[in-house]
């Protein structure tokens, strides 16, 4: 769900944006977003570390590391914008690289 919420369609641009465009903001601006992302990824680390905690997710993976890919992914995919899929497709395509990687068997 949360990856799905990442790449919702109303949330493309301003993702996009925050992503790629975060360091061509205003000196005085920067700083605050900055803590805003800083923030994000603590959610997303406490998310993984809970994963870890359950059994679901290896606990021999870095979550802050792992967050870091997983937001990585998905702000790559929101600019990739494949074939015009639902922001539902895109989610399923990262959790199951995310997940599961790109290599055979």
């Amino acid at each position: 769900d949360g990856i799905r919420l990442h790449l919702d369609a109303d949330w493309r641009n301003y993702v996009s944006n925050f992503a790629f465009n975060r360091g061509m903001l205003p000196d005085n601006v920067r700083p605050e977003m900055d803590a805003i992302a800083r923030g994000y990824m603590d959610v997303w680390t406490r998310i993984l570390k809970r994963g870890q905690k359950d059994g679901t997710l290896a606990r021999d993976v870095d979550p802050r590391t792992a967050a870091a890919a997983l937001l990585s992914i998905c702000n790559g995919a929101v600019s990739a914008d494949p074939d015009g899929a639902s922001a539902e497709e895109v989610a399923g395509r990262v959790y199951r690289l995310f997940m599961g990687g790109v290599a055979a068997g």
